[in-house]
């Protein structure tokens, strides 16, 4: 039998994780299902949400590193055997890193240990709608993510200020073979998803980059104080001057845990239940520490 491929990239803080979910929710029990998240941060706290989504899956975490990156990916190769040997799954779906430049999938694909045994069913590529702009800027991976795409994801259409059908034209000049649809909070039926084919990717597979990848640091803080909403919010302000994504889990004083997201300007606090992870938080920038992050931490504990 072989298996599909679904690869889900995006920049950070796209919502791949949230499409995931969506899709999971929506396989159900229908199909069999491996998940992989690939983590540019040693520590997953994407796995850890994912947990938290309905539905019966495999997930394998692939930290510190993009798959794509020659380091990992004969590593990332036998995860999938495995994956394939044990659980004998319909479909893998890839969350990539937001770092990650997924030119490099052709080498995956033609690996001789998976011919025949895995094909490329779909390249979906989450955009950013309110911060396309400066992920377009900040590094040329996010045009690649979107050149390789079979599916873009306008994501978070309701939160962009500007006109979506000129924001659809630039996707377009840079990827003229892939559907657009405008999304909310990731979410898109596996029956939309399922109309498209993978044309794009073959017009793209293959080329190589020649730009020099943005010099970006990932900080893993575990975060053994607590925080009040309010704390967490001037906490998660000050640290967005240095930070292109903010990621994590804290408990209040209350015993309750709070998730919170980031993406440049824009934050999200959430409360969570059922939740028995680690105290963590995950900070992506140019110009970050680990000592700065903990410094800042420690400030705005209650």
């Amino acid at each position: 039998m072989t298996c599909k491929f679904i690869l889900v990239t995006g920049f950070l803080g796209s919502g791949k994780t949230s499409l995931v979910k969506h899709m999971l929710r929506d396989w159900g029990e229908s199909a069999r299902v491996a998940v992989i998240q690939n983590e540019f941060a040693s520590s997953g706290v994407d796995g850890k949400e994912l947990k938290l989504a309905n539905g019966s899956f495999e997930l394998v975490e692939i930290n510190n590193g993009s798959v794509f990156c020659v380091c990992l990916l004969g590593h990332f190769i036998h995860t999938l055997e495995r994956l394939l040997d044990q659980h004998q799954p319909d479909y893998i779906v890839l969350e990539a890193s937001g770092l990650a430049d997924p030119i490099n999938i052709i080498e995956l694909l033609q690996a001789h240990e998976l011919t025949g045994r895995l094909v490329l069913d779909q390249i979906i590529t989450l955009v950013d709608a309110p911060n396309i702009e400066r992920s377009l800027a900040m590094l040329a991976r996010t045009r690649h993510q979107i050149m390789i795409a079979d599916v873009v994801l306008l994501n978070k259409q309701d939160c962009y200020p500007g006109d979506l059908t000129q924001l659809g034209c630039l996707l377009r000049s840079m990827n003229p073979y892939a559907a657009i649809y405008p999304t909310e909070h990731g979410q898109i039926s596996l029956s939309q998803l399922a109309q498209t084919s993978h044309a794009a990717a073959g017009q793209y597979l293959g080329q190589q980059s020649a730009d020099r990848p943005q010099q970006l640091t990932a900080c893993v803080v575990r975060v053994h104080q607590r925080f009040t909403e309010q704390n967490l919010n001037a906490l998660l302000a000050e640290l967005q001057h240095d930070s292109i994504r903010i990621k994590g889990f804290v408990q209040t004083p209350e015993d309750v845990t709070l998730s919170f997201h980031s993406v440049f300007e824009n934050r999200q606090i959430d409360e969570v239940s059922d939740y028995n992870g680690a105290a963590e938080l995950i900070a992506f920038g140019e110009n970050l520490t680990s000592k700065k992050v903990r410094q800042i931490v420690r400030k705005y504990a209650s």
